[in-house]
């Protein structure tokens, strides 16, 4: 469903500008119209079903290949964004560093 909205919103936004483009006389308009047109179709036809098929076979088909992309993304990262320290947090974790020495 979710593609059916996102194509019909696209095929509208195509039609716009082919539209505004008509108005003052580009013949390239149309030409933009289908480009478009066939990029969209060509990523929701042939490249999202791919990557959800690779997506499949690296984590359920291979689960030693998944915990590798999973350490992967958690390098990428950095730390947690969930639980980013304040600065008063910090202060008082060092102040308390400074106390127990």
């Amino acid at each position: 469903m979710g593609y059916l909205v996102v194509m019909a919103i696209m095929f509208y936004i195509f039609y716009y500008l082919v539209q505004f483009s008509a108005m003052f006389g580009w013949k390239v308009s149309w030409v933009w119209y289908f480009t478009g047109i066939a990029a969209i179709f060509m990523q929701f036809a042939i490249f999202d079903p791919l990557l959800a098929f690779l997506h499949w076979v690296v984590y359920r088909r291979t689960k030693k290949y998944g915990r590798r992309c999973q350490k992967c993304r958690s390098m990428s990262q950095g730390f947690n964004e969930t639980y980013d320290i304040s600065d008063n947090e910090l202060k008082e974790r060092h102040k308390k560093e400074q106390e127990e020495k």
